[in-house]
């Protein structure tokens, strides 16, 4: 899947799995207007679920929850990192670095982050990356 945003993972996961609004509604235990706005391609009408909803919207077509979250350019960036973290050999800053890798998808995965806040984190992580980039350059 592309670059996706989550109103159109919902929407392909239930299509999927061959439910409609109403069903999906049901499961859910919200009315159809809510399940319509979670899969608005219009933003000012687009709602996201709450997390106890999307893990429904889970069980319910079948996908694991990280589906949902997935980001093409976010999944690469954790990639990056731990084949970074791989070849580290001081044990403190790989542990250290092992829980900021485990904390930061804890976070993509369970809490609610805003396009602004994964942009921000995306970001940093850049940043991080163009300073060691210089940092191998002046050895």
């Amino acid at each position: 899947m592309s670059d996706t945003q989550l109103w159109e993972r919902i929407k392909v996961a239930r299509i999927n799995a061959g439910l409609t609004q109403g069903d999906l509604a049901r499961i859910c235990q919200v009315t159809r207007t809510t399940t319509s706005r979670w899969e608005s391609e219009d933003p000012e009408i687009r709602r996201k679920p709450r997390l106890s909803h999307l893990q429904k919207i889970a069980e319910a077509t079948g996908q694991d929850i990280k589906f949902f979250f997935r980001s093409p350019n976010l999944s690469s960036t954790l990639s990056e990192a731990r084949s970074v973290l791989m070849k580290e050999t001081d044990s403190s800053l790989k542990e250290k670095s092992k829980r900021l890798l485990s904390d930061l998808t804890e976070l993509v995965i369970d809490e609610d982050l805003c396009e602004v806040e994964v942009d921000m984190l995306l970001s940093i992580v850049s940043s991080i990356k163009d300073k060691a980039k210089l940092s191998k350059q002046e050895l």
